[in-house]
């Protein structure tokens, strides 16, 4: 498993070790619950954004995101995504009972499939110190709100054991 937020920066080369860009971004499915393209940076004023599928991709490294196809043009609103992972990053997150949960911080992504396989949750600094972030389980629903986020069903608030310490 990664952090989600380890993918941005990392460059993203094809198959024959060409670096096509670095990884601006990660768009997300409707639901939330997987990463459906990787978002490059523009590379220049005139230049528009480019995107790859995550089936595009072969293989997710400390250093590197390699490919199996060219960087596709970045189409503004594209049907089925959700949200991009800069817009929902840090935003209040609440459960689908209108629980509080906190910030979203990080999510964890299965580097093979894409998936969403949790949420990292931060309570806010001092807590975050004295006990750490939360991790709550995924897949689950993740509705974006203009102010808020909402959790959906399996949300509860577990530690996976795959969840402690650095995790990369």
């Amino acid at each position: 498993m990664r952090r989600l937020t380890s993918l941005l920066g990392l460059p993203v080369l094809d198959g024959g070790g060409r670096r096509l860009g670095r990884v601006r971004d990660v768009l997300l499915s409707a639901d939330g619950g997987r990463v459906v393209a990787l978002v490059l940076e523009p590379g220049g004023w005139l230049r528009p954004g480019r995107a790859v599928d995550w089936p595009a991709v072969v293989a997710v490294g400390d250093g590197a995101v390699v490919v199996a196809s060219a960087p596709r043009p970045l189409v503004p609103a594209e049907a089925g995504t959700g949200p991009a992972w800069q817009q929902v990053a840090g935003r209040p997150l609440y459960s689908a009972g209108g629980a509080d949960l906190g910030h979203l911080a990080d999510a964890w992504v299965d580097p093979t499939s894409g998936t969403i396989t949790g949420y990292q949750v931060s309570a806010g600094l001092v807590d975050d110190l004295l006990s750490g972030q939360t991790v709550l389980p995924g897949p689950a629903s993740l509705v974006a709100g203009p102010e808020a986020l909402i959790l959906g069903a399996g949300s509860d608030l577990t530690r996976p054991p795959w969840a402690t310490g650095a995790g990369e």
